[in-house]
């Protein structure tokens, strides 16, 4: 099982859909150039966004979001419901017995 929290309110998956899998391409793709971009920055190199925004970007990663938990949840919602500083996720962390995992490090895969 999947879960996510926004304001307060726990929203569950139980398992990835055929479709959510399919679609990810463009959500990880994006994900991959913002962190590339974010990480030339950090180095102090040239940043050549090559006409990305970070507005772009997120709208595809959110869509992704909200299309692997069913659309129960609008992309505004998220906006305004997920807290931003958890939104950039780079890998998997365990805490307990709750992995979190994904571009949102609201995901939690429940055993």
């Amino acid at each position: 099982m999947i879960s996510c929290e926004l304001n307060g309110k726990k929203y569950t998956v139980d398992f990835i859909s055929g479709r959510a899998l399919r679609e990810i391409g463009p959500a990880a793709k994006m994900y991959a150039r913002v962190l590339e971009i974010s990480q030339e920055a950090i180095d102090g190199k040239p940043v050549d966004e090559n006409g990305l925004t970070i507005e772009d970007a997120l709208d595809v990663m959110v869509q992704w979001f909200c299309l692997l938990f069913g659309n129960q949840f609008t992309p505004d919602e998220l906006y305004d419901g997920y807290p931003a500083d958890r939104i950039p996720d780079r890998g998997h962390h365990q805490h307990g017995d709750r992995q979190h995992c994904g571009h949102l490090t609201g995901i939690r895969k429940t055993a």
